[in-house]
């Protein structure tokens, strides 16, 4: 709830203010412009509904801010231009008709077309104000609901409708189509959707999507978001639909997406995040071939292990079972497969590797669905009597094993175990492991299957079970690119993660993280090798290394979390160790993510957090409670103020007042302080070099420049 004194010149939302280019009203107006906009990000917006409080007999009355029910956006790119088409609808859950304003931010970097513009499904008449023309209508309704979040559109072009009106427990939707003219440079894409008019809402969003698809001529090839969750579709080399659906959103941040197009064979794509006198990260995409090879993959022999221990359970085991048979079903005649189900022993169903026809995959099916769970765990034999079933072929195989990794027979210690697969897998056996149980031993497998070239997953959610489970599995046997890695020369790079480089299964990027602190030169040379179909492949480019770049704040803290993730592998799996412990704490603490807690109670928090550490792309996941990221900047919630981390006592402050002049004054001659004092009204930053410090308004002073 919040409570504004109002003029009557609000009634009418942009009296009293002044335009340079006063442009009319209109009614789906075209807005043509002749020039082409070259820049790799685009940022596209949700609007902002701004209501006014009715006066009755000179008294103003508090209402709540209308609650935002719907938030689509569906953004198709193409080679000449990007559409956007957003949809919001908002409830006034108020008992008064209320007078509203809309405004629905535009890409301010280059031309805007705007085609339409309905509000109810009805046109509606609006007027385009440009960045300088919009401020002063963001900062009256700063200072008038006293929430600094609409300065986050500052430096926007924005579509603004007047005299809406919503009556008590009404809905209105708004829907916004327009175009950006578009040319891919450096054939990176870096697509923003600001969420401020989400977030300026405050109530949670029953229904939240984004969809951004591509329709292009040159091949799509790595789709990757720093801030949501995404299924990524391939419908054909150029085309991709990549979809994000929530609900009951809180406070969205805002949407990212970084895409690359063009080529079609092995490639390397490096992006940097550099600030001044600061180590730089770096963010190697590796890209599989697009189309795969003309020649079937060569026939397989594997091996089934399937945990059927008291520990397991039989809810978990009954996922077990149905991912057996969902690999079993796609074998080919011409593999060869053996089914070995473990406890305290193991119980071969064939005794040997038998030919993939359809009467033993029937037979193997029946075995693994008589499966109950009962004994314990002898993860070790289970492993040896897979490695001793591959022994002597001469073509490729693997273990899928299904289990909680929690040995209690046999070899039980998890760097024992590590170091057994590393001695005996004599016949270079991958193992594919499908972690199951509320809280699997993640940090053991996990390095078991990425020593011997294979790969681990976390069982997913039971509504996505199948499905994820079925696309992992139709990827690891035959991976597309093996032996991968990676030279950087002319720089010193550090702390390279994941190594070694894992294979490329299907048709996903294999993401690289590093961070250095020195370069020869404005460019480095790259080398990449891998083996496709087992012949060589070798890759050798040129690539500037900046000595400032802002543009990719997220690839520090995505090295920091796989960093943090090895480091938790490790103290997993040898134990309590003081200097991994404090290497942890210290990430941790520098970049805001969560710690953990080692004690069995907390075990399956830590499972969680491991797993988010290492596979996720999204920062926010694992980051505290009371911290934000803007841009490059990290904030620290402390006594009623958001901290930058950055800050330097040696360095003097600037203080300003939330709300003066100065403080209106500044941030309209340098936009780029909107996003962060959007946080709140009292903020420390560091900004060019200098401390500034924004305190609240006493109450009196407030009222008086009011």
């Amino acid at each position: 709830m919040w409570i504004m004194n109002l003029s009557p010149n609000w009634l009418h939302p942009l009296s009293g203010i002044e335009f340079s280019n006063r442009k009319r009203l209109a009614v789906l107006f075209f807005f043509v412009f002749p020039l082409m906009f070259f820049s790799e990000t685009y940022c596209l917006g949700g609007g902002i509904l701004h209501v006014f409080p009715p006066i009755i007999d000179g008294r103003s009355f508090p209402v709540a801010r209308p609650s935002c029910l719907v938030s689509k956006t569906n953004v198709t790119v193409s080679e000449s231009y990007i559409e956007v088409k957003t949809e919001q609808v908002f409830l006034n859950d108020n008992d008064f008709p209320l007078e509203a304003l809309f405004i629905f931010p535009l890409n301010s970097q280059g031309p805007n077309h705007v085609s339409e513009v309905l509000v109810n499904g009805v046109n509606g008449s609006f007027e385009l104000l440009n960045p300088t023309e919009l401020f002063p209508l963001v900062k009256k309704i700063t200072i008038q609901t006293e929430d600094p979040a609409p300065l986050a559109i500052c430096g926007s072009t924005a579509i603004v409708c007047s005299g809406i009106r919503l009556n008590i427990r009404e809905s209105k939707s708004f829907r916004i189509t327009y175009r950006i003219p578009f040319q891919v440079r450096d054939e990176i894409l870096d697509l923003i959707i600001p969420m401020v008019g989400e977030r300026f809402a405050l109530a949670p969003i029953p229904d939240y999507e984004v969809l951004v698809r591509f329709k292009m001529s040159r091949p799509v090839r790595t789709s990757l978001s720093p801030s949501h969750n995404v299924r990524i579709d391939n419908e054909s080399v150029g085309r991709r639909l990549v979809t994000c659906r929530e609900r009951d959103v809180r406070s969205p941040d805002d949407f990212r997406l970084v895409t690359t197009f063009s080529g079609s064979d092995l490639d390397l794509r490096v992006l940097f995040h550099r600030l001044p006198e600061k180590d730089g990260y770096f963010m190697a995409m590796i890209e599989p071939p697009v189309k795969k090879n003309a020649d079937a993959p060569p026939f397989t022999d594997v091996v089934f292990l399937l945990d059927c221990s008291s520990s397991l359970g039989a809810d978990n085991l009954a996922l077990g079972k149905k991912t057996v048979i969902l690999f079993l079903e796609k074998l080919r005649i011409g593999d060869r497969f053996e089914v070995i189900r473990f406890s305290s022993r193991q119980e071969r169903l064939f005794g040997t590797l038998v030919e993939a026809h359809q009467n033993n995959i029937s037979a193997a099916a029946r075995f693994v669905e008589t499966s109950n769970s009962a004994g314990g765990t002898d993860l070790f034999n289970a492993i040896m009597t897979g490695f001793d079933t591959l022994s002597g072929r001469k073509r490729p195989g693997a273990i899928l094993m299904v289990t909680d990794g929690k040995a209690t027979i046999g070899k039980t210690h998890p760097e024992a175990l590590i170091e057994i697969v590393k001695r005996y897998n004599r016949s270079r056996s991958r193992i594919f492991i499908l972690a199951l149980g509320p809280s699997p031993d993640v940090a053991t497998l996990d390095q078991i299957a990425r020593i011997t070239g294979g790969a681990m997953l976390q069982a997913p959610d039971s509504k996505d079970f199948e499905a994820s489970v079925s696309k992992w599995l139709s990827n690891i046997i035959s991976p597309q690119v093996t032996d991968l890695s990676i030279n950087l020369k002319d720089m010193t790079p550090e702390s390279v993660v994941p190594e070694p480089t894992p294979d490329i299964m299907g048709q996903e990027s294999v993401i690289v993280l590093g961070r250095y602190s020195k370069a020869a030169g404005g460019k480095a040379s790259v080398n990449l090798k891998g083996k496709i179909s087992g012949k060589m492949t070798n890759i050798a480019k040129k690539i500037d290394l900046p000595k400032e770049q802002h543009a990719y704040g997220f690839i520090a803290p995505l090295w920091a979390m796989r960093k943090i993730a090895s480091l938790m592998e490790l103290e997993r799996t040898r134990g309590q160790n003081q200097i991994l412990g404090e290497q942890i704490k210290k990430l941790s603490d520098e970049f805001g993510f969560m710690n953990y807690d080692t004690s069995p109670r907390h075990e399956k928090f830590f499972v969680n957090l491991l797993w988010k550490y290492k596979t996720s792309f999204i920062p926010a996941d694992v980051t505290q409670n009371g911290v934000k990221r803007v841009g490059d900047k990290l904030f620290k919630y402390m006594k009623g103020c958001w901290i930058d981390t950055s800050i330097k006592s040696s360095i003097s402050e600037e203080q300003i007042t939330f709300l003066s002049d100065k403080y209106f004054d500044m941030i309209q001659s340098d936009t780029e302080l909107g996003p962060f004092l959007a946080l709140g009204p009292e903020i420390m930053a560091r900004h060019k070099g200098a401390n500034l410090r924004v305190i609240r308004t006493p109450p009196e002073r407030s009222q008086s420049s009011n």
